[in-house]
């Protein structure tokens, strides 16, 4: 007997990354933000912490890249140079990139998509002191049309019914959040800020997953070029907002800066500076594993991550009514991904799993007609 609901194949490196990504958070929640007065005090640390935990990607691409090059020296001694060029393709000389100016202009401008976000996060947060991604249906939405109109990419009816049914649970949230608290309001801005940050997520991790797939950039490159790029950005910024006089409302609060890059090296204490660090190493494996797991599985896959983060975040001060929403959603975006399978009204029919085995048994169906076709020898 068929049940209505089956497990997919789950795949322990998944698991394993989720695990690790939970754990991340539930530390930057226990110990950075609540032991670190840096971190609460400058706004923009945050944001630069992130990126130069990015750029130290470019330490595990170093040695990855000396122990390929030995592994193909080894191999061209013993004449073997043939198995060793798949391996330099992914992991060349991060120092080494035949790159035209118009790869360093669209890389350059991604960046800046990337740093924008992050801004707009941050401005979110300024605006709204309790701010949490409460629209975070519509980056699942924004995420299943953005290919499907630019790439026309076919859809099948069980991600089709996993969508309707995210954005029905997102939209119901919403009206329960709104009207069980009487002070909150519809906040039009906060939506449509919240919306432009997805679809700016959805290019940019688009064109990590391009550079990926054709570029043949392995993660850790990735990540390092866009945190170099980003960390010289905010450095600029920092230094900007330090000394820019205090008419400029986007960079001053009142009669203060935004924020004062010589704070950071101010009152240090060394147990500050050991979060601090940890928080850093810790920001780029997030990052990291985050873009490896959409280069071993799917673009669609990091979406886990996000929604684990945000349920993480949200829940942490007390569980309401909204965590219900949050599991249900959970659900249905496993349903997406087809590690929760509908064998019910024939939603089941186009998973992945069973459009490969039909196309194992049309090729053996093939290659039987075939070798009847042309046995026409006589006996």
């Amino acid at each position: 007997m068929k049940f209505f609901i089956t497990c997919g194949k789950l795949n322990c490196k998944l698991i394993l990354t989720i695990f690790v990504l939970i754990l991340k958070e539930i530390y930057s929640n226990l110990i950075v933000y609540r032991n670190s007065d840096k971190i609460n005090d400058n706004k923009l640390l945050d944001i630069l912490l992130t990126n130069v935990g990015n750029a130290l990607c470019i330490l595990p691409a170093l040695i990855l890249y000396k122990k390929m090059n030995t592994s193909k020296k080894r191999l061209k001694s013993t004449k073997i140079e043939e198995s060793s060029k798949s391996m330099v393709i992914i992991y060349n000389n991060p120092f080494q990139d035949q790159l035209t100016l118009l790869d360093l202009t669209k890389i350059f401008f991604i960046a800046l998509i990337s740093l924008t976000t992050e801004f707009l996060y941050m401005i979110l947060n300024t605006l709204n002191s309790h701010y949490s991604e409460e629209y975070m249906f519509m980056e699942i939405l924004i995420w299943y049309l953005l290919p499907k109109c630019i790439l026309s990419i076919s859809n099948y009816s069980h991600q089709k019914f996993a969508i309707i049914f995210i954005t029905l649970l997102g939209v119901i949230k919403s009206i329960v959040k709104i009207n069980g608290d009487k002070d909150k309001k519809i906040n039009y801005i906060e939506i449509i800020m919240e919306a432009f940050i997805y679809l700016l997520n959805g290019i940019y991790y688009g064109y990590i997953y391009n550079l990926m797939i054709n570029k043949r950039y392995s993660g850790y490159k990735c990540c390092y070029i866009f945190g170099f790029i980003n960390t010289f950005l905010i450095v600029i910024i920092y230094i900007t907002a330090t000394y820019a006089p205090c008419n400029i409302d986007f960079l001053c609060e009142g009669d203060e800066h935004l924020d004062n890059i010589y704070s950071l090296f101010q009152d240090v204490e060394i147990r500050e500076v050991l979060i601090l660090i940890s928080y850093t190493i810790l920001c780029g494996l997030d990052y990291l594993l985050a873009i490896k797991i959409m280069f071993e599985f799917t673009p669609y896959h990091i979406l886990i991550i996000f929604h684990i983060q945000q349920f993480i975040n949200s829940s942490w001060e007390k569980i309401d009514l909204k965590n219900i929403f949050f599991i249900l959603e959970f659900i249905f975006i496993l349903i997406f991904l087809e590690i929760l399978e509908l064998n019910f009204c024939g939603l089941n029919i186009n998973l992945r799993k069973n459009i490969e085995q039909r196309a194992i048994i049309d090729t053996q169906l093939n290659a039987a007609e075939s070798s009847e076709t042309f046995d026409l020898t006589p006996e």
